[in-house]
């Protein structure tokens, strides 16, 4: 009744009967070891034997609470084990996409200044990421080919010509779909890959065949043509 009825949601009484009875079970264990203690403690000396018994006493309360814990742990691993037990999906990349469009910005601005290795801690410190965020959010880049990694400082370098790169089809790289039908019901999860594509078909509609180089272009002189 306590895992069933004290937490402030609904428990299914089949994972709050089985966190019940791992905590009966394990509180049963407690109770026989303090008992056999109590037989220990009357061989003893009186007065040893009473602090002794004060002080396990004591402990027995803080690890009969432990137990109660743990149970409703139980109960709430049981009740969420499908959630659990689902393998970790890799972040959503298309909150990347444009993270990654400010990262070849800073990339090919350095370039143009004849700086063409950024270093890692400086790129991230730019992009307000920490390093390791950093090297996720670019990973596409570099599998595609448009960024390389340099070992083991951790620098990037320009590694695709900026105007033959559009940036539809950077864009695109961050596109990766993620098997989330199994936790929609069908018609929904149909109309959000609907929605999906018809935005996709949008951006690559309104980004053209602009070019990396032409969205970066100096503010003080003219787009180069692609």
């Amino acid at each position: 009744m306590l895992n069933l009825q004290v937490p402030n949601t609904r428990v299914e009484t089949r994972a709050a009967a089985i966190g019940g009875a791992a905590s009966a079970v394990a509180i049963e264990a407690l109770c026989g070891t303090f008992g056999i203690y109590v037989e220990i403690a009357q061989a003893k000396s009186i007065v040893y034997g009473s602090f002794g018994l004060a002080f396990l006493f004591m402990v027995s309360i803080q690890v009969s609470w432990v137990i109660v814990l743990a149970g409703t742990e139980i109960a709430y691993c049981l009740q969420h084990l499908a959630i659990l037990s689902r393998p970790e999906r890799p972040p959503a990349a298309r909150a990347d996409d444009r993270l990654a469009l400010i990262a070849m910005a800073v990339v090919l601005e350095r370039f143009r200044c004849q700086t063409p290795v950024t270093p890692a801690t400086a790129l991230a410190e730019r992009l307000g990421l920490p390093v390791e965020e950093l090297t996720t959010c670019l990973a596409p880049l570099i599998e595609a080919g448009l960024l390389a990694r340099q070992e083991p400082e951790g620098s990037y370098l320009l590694s695709c010509d900026p105007y033959q790169t559009s940036v539809a089809d950077l864009l695109r790289l961050y596109d990766r779909d993620h098997d989330m039908s199994s936790d929609l019901p069908p018609h929904v999860a149909q109309r959000l890959q609907e929605l999906g594509r018809r935005l996709g078909e949008a951006r690559d509609e309104t980004a053209g065949d602009t070019t990396l180089a032409q969205l970066f272009a100096a503010s003080d002189g003219p787009a180069a043509d692609s």
